[in-house]
């Protein structure tokens, strides 16, 4: 296997106990995409939102800034 695929599974939840939830969740694709950058690396993340506040649309919000055709 040549270009081997890395899968990045991310566990978060926004317990709305935290304001920063938005800001470390992006400081942290950030930093990932920036290793996976460096090294050459063929990978995805997997973000799973367990029982998300209904009025904070997580992938609308992702969506907009991460996700590339």
């Amino acid at each position: 296997m040549n270009n081997p695929k890395i899968s990045f599974v991310i566990a978060a939840r926004n317990g709305e106990h935290d304001k920063s939830f938005l800001t470390r969740l992006r400081t942290m694709l950030r930093l990932r995409s920036v290793f996976v950058a460096r090294h050459h690396l063929s990978c995805e993340f997997i973000l799973v939102q367990y029982n998300p506040p209904k009025n904070q649309p997580l992938y609308e919000y992702l969506n907009g800034i991460y996700c590339q055709p």
